[in-house]
């Protein structure tokens, strides 16, 4: 059986990898994988650690990169040149099975179009796995954001509101031949329902651990300079976000609101760490330390993109703060490490359905950075003076 393992980023390989060594061992088989990675702005960085964790994780017939093959708009009218340049591409083979954890995904979609007759494997790319979906081509919210952005995503809204691939959404015919959903949430979160029928698979939690140590055996994963301990209490780890690459707030906006939280945490004792997003194209470490102290704050100093799992266990960390990261629920799955939110410091247009849905999906599923706060010893003698 031919498998093309569609994928977008470095955890959503480690997640793959774990399902498919787990469907393995329930049926074995001499499968030819063959790993296709697509996604848009992909930077370098991201590319060598995807193609590094790739080589490392599973054997692969071969590892084909796609992500130049598709207009920055996928729509049917171009879907006849995608079809040709990508079976170019992928050398005329076909697959039986697909493997996505995107199905909502113009590019995606496009492929289900083009492999008309493969079966399709859903695996678990974070929280949006379990935010509801609406159908392709029905009608949708036009999503206002930035002035500027707005009428960009009016214009798009009126011009491809009829295309399938262009508008947001699952086309039902793709959902049709979904045929198991392999899911380590699911445990804990709803699934939505375009995945009910779907055989549901729960992800081992010891497969996914068995492939954070392959990475851990085969790649130098040593922290740089190893964190040193906190003035008083125990260390927190803060992890970045990437709202203003969406235009879900202002740059400076996100970068206040971590500045408060940090200060928060320090004025009670605790020695923080940040930690950027994997995606972040601007990072917030640099304007941090210029308004924060060493003492304050320190940088984790890894590769911003491979995932921070990798490293949990060289930092000591007692908790670990972020606003909606996934993170916060793999950390207290695999880890047991106390994990925290800001979710109401966070203001999300409702039109942002995606977004917002996640963000109260964290909101009910993740207690509040608040219950951390009241549960510290008593502040620094330094607090007053480092807020003033």
């Amino acid at each position: 059986m031919k498998r093309f393992i569609l994928t977008l980023g470095s955890w959503q390989i480690i997640m793959v990898t774990a399902a498919l060594r787990q469907h393995q061992i329930s049926r074995p088989s001499g499968d030819e994988d063959y790993l296709v990675l697509h996604g848009t702005n992909h930077s370098q960085e991201m590319r060598h650690t995807m193609q590094q964790l790739a080589g490392v994780l599973w054997d692969w017939k071969e590892i084909v990169w796609i992500d130049d093959l598709f207009p920055s708009i996928v729509t049917t009218h171009a879907l006849p040149n995608i079809r040709e340049r990508l079976i170019g591409r992928l050398e005329h083979l076909y697959p039986d099975e697909i493997w996505t954890c995107k199905p909502f995904d113009s590019d995606v979609k496009a492929i289900f179009e083009i492999f008309p007759e493969s079966t399709i494997i859903l695996y678990e790319d974070g929280l949006h796995s379990y935010v509801p979906q609406p159908y392709a081509g029905g009608l949708q919210p036009v999503p206002l954001g930035q002035p500027l952005t707005s009428i960009q995503q009016i214009a798009r809204w009126f011009t491809y509101r009829g295309d399938y691939l262009a508008t947001p959404g699952i086309y039902s015919r793709h959902v049709a031949r979904f045929e198991r959903a392999h899911l380590f949430l699911a445990r804990r979160l709803s699934v939505p329902d375009y995945i009910r029928h779907a055989t549901l698979v729960n992800i081992n939690a010891e497969l996914l651990l068995e492939s954070i140590r392959l990475v851990q055996r085969h790649i130098d994963l040593s922290i740089i300079s190893p964190p040193e301990n906190g003035p008083d209490s125990g260390r927190v780890l803060v992890l970045g976000q990437c709202f203003a690459r969406w235009n879900l707030m202002d740059w400076q906006e996100e970068l206040t609101l971590y500045r408060a939280i940090i200060l928060k945490l320090y004025e009670q004792g605790y020695s923080v760490l940040w930690k950027e997003h994997p995606r972040s194209a601007h990072p917030f470490f640099p304007s941090l330390a210029q308004s924060l102290s060493s003492e304050q704050l320190k940088k984790l100093d890894i590769p911003f993109t491979y995932p921070i799992e990798l490293f949990i266990n060289q930092l000591d960390i007692e908790a670990c703060v972020s606003a909606m990261s996934t993170s916060l629920f793999y950390l207290s799955e695999l880890f047991r490490i106390p994990a925290y939110s800001f979710t109401y410091k966070i203001q999300i247009p409702f039109w942002y359905t995606d977004f917002w849905r996640m963000l109260r999906l964290v909101d009910k599923h993740i207690p509040a950075y608040e219950t951390l706060i009241a549960s510290a010893p008593e502040p620094t003698q330094r607090a007053q003076s480092l807020v003033e």
